[in-house]
């Protein structure tokens, strides 16, 4: 048993796509032998992964329901896709593959989670196609891929020993782990180059190996280069975003300070308003307690408080018991008096943050022409970075396609002066062995009379005659 992970993909229509017919993605699906779905109210493959998708969609409503926080990092790589192979040797049936996949999927603890299970006969082993819906349907929840490699093969080490051990490397590299030690499995080769080597690598021949060692060779410089390629794309279309939000920033840091300036300018204009306002009414606050201490000036204060209450603060509800409370509280009187007092710092106030909002407005206005022009300068940068790593890539795929026709060609001429050797070796060794003597008419008439005997005697005959040559030579020395 071979369980194999493929990468996550964000896709169960891709995944559909490729699984569900044959390899060139065609209409036809004769490689598909059956399906088999889990945790689905439907046995229809292609209903199944219909419902998985929408289930995956509707995560953050299935996460509300169930009352989980829609909080942490987001991943749209909901699809899970794994392979289960059996040896060639063994012949499962469809209830025990069915089984294996159910067994493997409890493994991952996927065992709540939509599935199907596809089996296909386009190879020489028997082996089915998983896809799990990694969103739970119960709570929206992701299904975590924490070390779902060592599961799967633990849960394959534990199946293959119920059914007969096929893999004797699993155990020990498992025995490894369990005592601390890193062990990891060999990456897979891409398809193109796997063909390509097929029937050719196939042995520990040392040109073989050699030139297989030396194309890999080429192709991880080649691959070093586009990792390293991508690194440094992503790094500039990085920079592009840091330079605009740097220059937005700057932007916005000249306009804070040109408002603070104007605020500045507008309060230093203010000041003999406010000058004049503090000097009049700290007036009005000496002779209103001037008046306070004799009883004609309390009388003038009534009069002036109640004009207050009716006028500037607008207050003519009540009117008569107020009046009564400003004729008898002397407190009351000081109340309305330093109302009045506050309403007309309040105006001054009014006026001077009127102004400054007129202020800060004629700045905004201006200072979104150049916002929009840092934008434009964003977006044409942008577009020159893509367009120059659109290039890049591009170079980098003939590159690749250059590579991929050099391979095939070291390979093809390998295989060419291999078999040529061959044919060589054997030419050589049919043209060295001596022709074998005609035999006479009576030793003709003995070997078609008796067969196998005459040549055992003819055998033992030319044996004796060698040793007596040899013995012979080493008397002469």
């Amino acid at each position: 048993m071979v369980p194999k992970l493929h990468a996550k993909g964000t896709s169960f229509k891709g995944a559909a796509a490729y699984l569900l017919h044959d390899k060139d993605m065609s209409s036809s699906d004769d490689r598909v032998a059956w399906t088999h779905t889990r945790n689905l109210a439907t046995e229809n493959a292609d209903v199944a992964w219909r419902v998985m998708a929408a289930t995956a969609m509707d995560q953050a409503r299935l996460k509300e329901e169930a009352g989980v926080k829609n909080t942490g990092r987001k991943s749209a790589k909901h699809v899970l896709h794994f392979s289960l192979s059996w040896h060639p040797d063994q012949d499962p049936s469809r209830e025990e593959m069915i089984e294996a996949a159910e067994g493997s999927i409890a493994a991952l603890g996927a065992d709540n989670h939509q599935a199907l299970v596809i089996a296909h006969t386009d190879e020489d082993h028997a082996h089915v196609h998983v896809v799990v819906n990694r969103v739970s349907p119960d709570d929206g929840r992701h299904l975590s891929s924490s070390k779902e490699k060592l599961k799967l093969s633990q849960w394959a080490q534990a199946y293959e020993e119920k059914t007969g051990i096929y893999c004797e490397n699993r155990i020990v590299n498992n025995q490894m782990r369990k005592r601390g030690e890193y062990v990891r499995g060999q990456k897979d080769k891409a398809r193109h180059i796997f063909e390509a080597q097929a029937g050719i690598i196939a042995n520990d021949n040392a040109a073989d190996q050699a030139l297989a060692k030396a194309q890999a060779a080429k192709d991880h410089a080649l691959a070093l280069r586009g990792r390293n390629m991508a690194k440094i794309h992503a790094g500039q279309r990085e920079q592009v975003r840091i330079d605009h939000k740097a220059r937005r920033k700057g932007i916005m840091q000249d306009l804070n300070r040109a408002i603070g300036k104007a605020r500045a300018k507008i309060v230093e204009d203010m000041r003999p308003a406010w000058v004049e306002l503090n000097k009049r009414q700290a007036a009005e606050r000496e002779t209103f307690e001037g008046l306070e201490a004799t009883f004609f000036g309390r009388a003038s204060n009534m009069v002036r408080t109640v004009r207050i209450s009716r006028s500037a603060l607008g207050e003519e509800n009540g009117i008569i018991k107020r009046t009564f409370g400003i004729l008898t509280n002397a407190g009351q009187r000081k109340t309305y008096f330093e109302r009045a007092q506050a309403r007309a710092r309040g105006a001054l106030e009014r006026v001077q943050a009127d102004k400054v909002s007129e202020a800060r407005k004629a700045l905004t206005t201006e200072y979104r022409a150049k916002l929009a022009a840092n934008r434009a300068v964003f977006s044409e940068t942008r577009a020159d970075v893509r367009a120059r790593q659109v290039v890049e890539r591009e170079a980098l795929k003939s590159d690749w396609k250059t590579r991929t026709a050099e391979r095939t060609a070291a390979y093809e001429d390998h295989a060419r002066k291999r078999e040529a050797s061959q044919q060589m070796r054997g030419a050589y060794a049919s043209n060295s062995k001596p022709p074998a003597p005609a035999l006479d008419p009576e030793a003709a008439k003995l070997k078609a009379k008796y067969g196998d005997v005459f040549e055992g005697a003819t055998k033992r005959r030319a044996h004796e005659q060698d040793n007596k040559r040899d013995f012979g030579n080493e008397d002469d020395s």
